[in-house]
């Protein structure tokens, strides 16, 4: 856990010093520490797409297309090249054996269902087609997403919130809820700065969760030492229905936006504009 909470922490600096006034905080101390995130654990990889899209954007979402400016272009330049520098420079020697581990870590982390994954119940339910029920969810999420964002209703936020709801929770069905928060976390982060009343739903899911899955692991150990029953019950179970909770008032969210027939007004908030 303490790893993982390290990176978490790295990707909260990195987002707060990215807002700040200061352009010193917003160009080198943001990218600095969006570089440790990932040179840490790979996890920051995901937030990538946010700076992109407010460097070259300079508002929270996409409303017309228009050809990015040499500044946008400057400013993206350096601050990816800050990142580079302060996340290549810890595993650049280690390369080939990282990525042996990442294509192994992936191969693996995609065929098994395990620990939190919302996919348990799921596959409790369906053992024959829940990866059928998978692939469609899959599909149903991303290409909401991508219409909302394209669209302009969906926000730089909420697209990069589910960048990491897919790839840690949905895509990989191995996941501990060490790891599983870690993109609950930024999903929350990023999204109650428009949508605080959603999140509230969110936390409270997390909160009445993490209680029942406490309760229920000390029911099995009272089961098993004083019973010596309940050897095949696992508590991790109840961490999946929290996920699948969570998942879908997201899901929930994103869709009752994307297809909003008017797009919501915003201003640019980024340090400097």
């Amino acid at each position: 856990m303490e790893s993982k909470g390290t990176a978490s922490l790295l990707m909260v600096a990195s987002l707060c010093f990215f807002h700040q006034s200061s352009r010193w905080s917003t160009r080198f101390v943001s990218p600095a520490l969006l570089g440790l995130s990932i040179a840490f654990m790979g996890v920051g990889v995901f937030m990538v797409p946010y700076f992109t899209g407010w460097l070259l954007l300079r508002q929270s979402r996409l409303r017309t297309w228009k050809w990015p400016t040499g500044n946008e272009l400057l400013d993206l330049g350096q601050f990816g090249l800050v990142a580079a520098v302060c996340g290549g420079i810890w595993f650049i020697p280690f390369i080939p054996d990282i990525l042996l581990m990442v294509k192994a870590r992936l191969a693996f982390g995609t065929a098994y269902v395990l620990f939190a994954s919302p996919w348990r119940p799921v596959m409790a339910l369906l053992p024959t087609h829940w990866m059928l029920v998978k692939q469609v969810f899959s599909l149903v999420f991303l290409g909401t997403v991508t219409i909302g964002f394209l669209r302009g209703q969906l926000s730089i936020n909420l697209l990069t919130a589910s960048i990491f709801i897919y790839f840690l929770i949905v895509s990989i069905t191995d996941g501990s809820m060490d790891r599983v928060y870690m993109g609950l976390l930024m999903t929350m982060l990023l999204t109650v700065v428009e949508y605080r009343q959603s999140v509230y739903w969110l936390v409270w899911v997390c909160g009445v969760g993490g209680l029942l899955t406490l309760a229920t692991g000390l029911a099995i150990w009272i089961m098993k030492q004083y019973f010596h029953r309940g050897y095949g019950l696992e508590f991790s179970m109840v961490d999946g229905f929290i996920n699948v909770a969570f998942c879908m008032l997201f899901v929930k969210l994103i869709m009752q936006i994307a297809f909003k027939k008017h797009p919501p007004r915003t201003e640019p908030i980024l340090a400097g504009d």
